[in-house]
């Protein structure tokens, strides 16, 4: 049974130099595609990414988005190559960029893994259990 890499945001959030790290599995809350009028620095998507815990953004560029090799959907476990990806604070708040598609892990689940909260929040109240159960249930 796989499961959600154990405060994987928290790693990244805090990590100077995340190309050390080589891959995570974080699940996907909430994803938003742009149409291409409403595309701003062509930024194709914008998923909010789980590890149980925390979550942060990340932000698809169009040409990392057309090489998905799934349509990406709410509540999907995904593998990302995290040292080909970019975290940026934008107003105090870390952002994944993605430089390359992440691997499906799973799909067709219906609720969110552990009981994620803002980064940000969980910093200011340092919360970062360690208790969370965060495998990914198996398929029904």
């Amino acid at each position: 049974m796989s499961q959600l890499t154990r405060q994987g945001v928290k790693t990244l959030a805090e990590s100077s130099n995340i190309t050390t790290e080589k891959s995570m599995i974080l699940q996907i809350l909430d994803l938003t595609v742009f149409e291409e009028a409403d595309m701003k620095k062509s930024i194709k998507a914008r998923m909010h990414l789980s590890d149980g815990v925390s979550r942060l953004t990340c932000m698809i560029g169009d040409k990392v988005f057309s090489t998905f090799t799934f349509k990406p959907q709410k509540f999907d476990v995904v593998n990302i190559i995290i040292g080909n990806s970019q975290l940026q604070m934008v107003s105090k708040r870390p952002v994944l960029i993605l430089k390359q598609a992440p691997e499906l892990i799973a799909s067709g689940l219906d609720q969110a893994i552990g009981a994620p909260e803002d980064y940000n929040k969980n910093l200011d109240n340092n919360r970062f259990p360690t208790d969370v159960d965060v495998s990914v249930p198996a398929k029904r």
